[in-house]
């Protein structure tokens, strides 16, 4: 029986990253005192919404597409596409982040959805809102592109935090840096397609897949409910 149930486990695959990860990749932009409102892309089955819910009475909505067949614990799911977040247009977020989405997406995709993220994000005094992407691969060439192309008023490549034990799995993961895009009066409806396109065909947000990543999507099964496993 519990073969079976190790099997099953193994077929699917959808994020869990902990609010531990969350706060070393996302840092202050995610506390209380920045953000009442979050929406998390991509979010999985991490338990970082209710955490924060919790702890400081933050709404941390949660998007992913696999939701809408598959719906995780809690409440405030949403299981729409990151490509149409029109789902939010009349209610805006003070920040909206997404965490080891991006690589998964085409360069096309990647420029719809950074559309999208940053039209949902703006706090109620409508000053700015801060959209944040983990993680960049390639940190140093999107810097230079920001700058070669003027959008440093607008985006940001924020250093890795270092503060864990070296050799934990968690600093490995972190051992890239974050995107911050502000959606401020600078970025104006041109300036976010033709930033949202460049950083999408930067090829910055993506990395080659290994070997160890063809051997686990060739074995994951998709459309395999999680409550399969609950046998």
């Amino acid at each position: 029986m519990l073969d079976q149930e190790i099997k099953l486990l193994k077929k699917i695959e959808r994020t869990s990253h902990t609010p531990g990860l969350y706060h070393a990749a996302f840092g202050q932009f995610i506390s209380r005192e920045i953000a009442s409102s979050v929406l998390d892309v991509g979010a999985g089955d991490s338990n970082f919404a209710q955490t924060a819910r919790d702890a400081t009475g933050q709404r941390v909505a949660r998007v992913d597409s696999d939701y809408a067949t598959d719906p995780p614990d809690g409440i405030d799911w949403h299981g729409v596409d990151v490509r149409d977040l029109s789902h939010f247009y009349g209610d805006p977020f003070d920040v909206t982040i997404s965490s080891f989405l991006m690589q998964h997406l085409s360069p096309e995709d990647q420029a719809k959805a950074i559309q999208e993220m940053v039209k949902v994000t703006m706090p109620s005094d409508g000053k700015i809102g801060h959209i944040g992407i983990f993680p960049v691969y390639k940190p140093n060439s999107l810097r230079k592109l920001l700058s070669k192309n003027g959008f440093e008023d607008v985006a940001l490549v924020f250093e890795a935090n270092d503060t864990f034990d070296k050799g934990s799995i968690l600093l490995r993961k972190l051992a890239y840096d974050t995107l911050w895009i502000q959606n401020n009066k600078h970025l104006t409806p041109e300036r976010r397609e033709a930033l949202a396109s460049l950083i999408g065909q930067s090829d910055t947000l993506s990395r080659k897949a290994t070997l160890r990543d063809l051997a686990r999507r060739a074995f994951m099964q998709r459309g395999v409910s999680r409550t399969d496993t609950k046998a």
